[in-house]
């Protein structure tokens, strides 16, 4: 039959369907599909496809302080209609009008908070959905008879879950979770034959069954992070995938077994580094939201990285960083007095090209990158200090333009611990004379990025230099 299937060659040691040649690809009737295009032919009906769907969602959030609350409740109303000319010809061999109707409802609330250093989080899950399929089809042109599918399908779900992440060292972090999960499936339907123009319906098979499913699925991960810009991870996962029923025609019963659910282990293992750590582009060029429509292009070579950006973008996304208003050519001059010793920033038209010098060495027993080829000065910016650095002060505007209300949902947002996020985020607050022999490297090198995530930092900028050891440096540094 047709164009896809159910059609014999003509030509010996020829096979068919074969779109580059189809005219020795004949069905039963005789007829051959002489249209090479998979998506063009003679199927005799046209191939509607209609959906209608709502959804709604209801999304609560409380902070008790020790923890925030989340609560999301959700449903789906769905239901569409297709159109499948299976036979792909003039003739109705085999040809089917599917109708779906799917309502569910879901909800799950969790508890999520940090102790003692420790991200956790637990919480409960339910859900039921409905399931109603009925098809009414004909294979008048082949078995002289119509057909008529329909099944119905409930489902609900019940599920405990919980992770925690367990800081092992300030570099190494563990991470465990564990679900829970009951599920019961029930299905009834199957297939009739029916003769045309009588409407008398044979029935050809039917199933009347149900899954039970409970399992436990799990994860585990490490993830160790050398420096700022370096994350070395390990995870193993464990989870369950549902059994269901097969819904289509059948001609026996045992086609409409139910098939069982499978257990899927997954391993993984990477290494994340950053490679350009340049301050121009990291304080010119933030994260925002239309920030990916800078970077038009990079070329990596033996001993540079070239950058092509898109002016109009990057002077909007710069201007809107600036403390006050600037013009074009203040803003490019603001962002070259970022430049490190080698760096170029170049205007061509409607691109700015940004060329940073880079090599590889070897730092501590690490590979790094670094930014000039100019041999080594006393004072060398510290790459991870001056990543903490431009963070603090983009989660700062995050905060202050009232994207982010409070931390705990800052942490949600970048997707770390809590801890951690306020901590590197009272690197927002440090003086200013300080900041700038951050960006300069000019910071005592006992004052490393751990030092100052580590300390309660007063917000005395008085106090601050006493406590880093900055106080003589404060008199020298305008």
């Amino acid at each position: 039959m047709g164009k896809f299937f159910g059609t014999i060659s003509t030509v010996a040691g020829e096979t068919c369907p074969d779109f580059s040649n189809p005219s020795h690809c004949v069905d039963s009737h005789g007829y051959t599909d002489m249209t090479p295009n998979k998506f063009e032919g003679d199927w005799n009906h046209l191939a509607p496809y209609d959906v209608d769907q709502w959804n709604s969602t209801l999304h609560i959030d409380d902070d008790f302080g020790w923890a925030t609350l989340t609560a999301i409740t959700g449903y789906i109303n769905f239901k569409r209609e297709f159109y499948i000319d299976a036979d792909a010809t003039p003739t109705s061999d085999a040809e089917f009008n599917q109708n779906d109707a799917v309502s569910q409802f879901s909800q799950e609330v969790r508890l999520a908070g940090d102790t003692s250093g420790i991200a956790w989080l637990g919480g409960l899950y339910y859900s039921w959905d409905r399931v109603h399929s009925y098809t009414p089809g004909t294979l008048v042109d082949s078995f002289g008879l119509d057909a008529f599918i329909e099944s119905r399908q409930i489902t609900n779900s019940a599920a405990v879950f919980g992770q925690a992440k367990w800081p092992l060292t300030d570099q190494l972090t563990l991470t465990t979770g564990l679900r829970l999960t009951y599920e019961d499936r029930s299905y009834i339907g199957g297939t009739d034959f029916v003769i045309p123009g009588l409407g008398i319906h044979i029935p050809a098979t039917h199933q009347d069954d149900k899954i039970f499913n409970r399992n436990v699925s799990w994860h585990g991960g490490l993830d160790y992070k050398p420096d700022d810009s370096t994350l070395i991870y390990l995870s193993v996962a464990r989870a369950t995938k549902s059994g269901g029923f097969f819904n289509g025609i059948t001609t026996q019963n045992e086609a409409l077994a139910p098939y069982k659910p499978e257990t899927l282990t997954d391993y993984e293992a990477g290494v994340k580094a950053q490679l350009i750590d340049s301050t121009l582009l990291r304080l010119c060029l933030p994260k925002t939201a239309n920030s990916h429509a800078v970077l038009q292009q990079v070329q990596i070579g033996a001993s540079s990285i070239v950058l092509s950006l898109d002016k109009a973008a990057a002077l909007e996304i710069w201007q809107t960083q600036a403390a006050e208003p600037l013009d074009d050519r203040q803003t490019q001059a603001h962002c070259r007095s970022h430049l490190a010793s080698g760096e170029t920033f170049a205007d061509h038209d409607a691109t700015l090209i940004v060329t940073l010098p880079v090599w590889a060495e070897f730092r501590g027993g690490r590979a790094g990158i670094s930014q000039t080829g100019q041999d080594r000065q006393t004072h060398t910016p510290d790459p991870a200090l001056l990543k903490a650095l431009a963070r603090a002060h983009r989660w700062k505007a995050l905060l202050l333009a009232g994207e982010i209300r409070a931390i705990e949902d800052l942490a949600t947002r970048v997707g770390q611990e809590r801890r951690h996020v306020g901590r590197t985020l009272s690197l927002a607050f440090l003086n200013p004379a300080l900041t700038r022999r951050i960006l300069r490297g000019e910071q005592p090198a006992s004052l490393r990025l751990s030092t100052l995530l580590d300390a309660d930092i007063p917000l005395s900028w008085q106090q601050q230099d006493q406590l880093f050891g900055t106080a003589q440096q404060a008199k020298k540094i305008p």
